[in-house]
């Protein structure tokens, strides 16, 4: 029971950091698009 547990939790923590570094990249990507002018500020 306690390996189930201990695998749900890192598949969540897991998904928790891949989401949170796509919101980074696209972040980066609109600011980095906003200064090469491809984008209204």
């Amino acid at each position: 029971m306690s390996g189930f547990l201990s695998s749900v939790l890192a598949k969540a923590v897991f998904l928790l950091l891949e989401a949170l570094v796509m919101r980074i990249v696209q972040s980066l990507a609109i600011s980095m698009a906003r200064r090469g002018g491809l984008l209204p500020a």
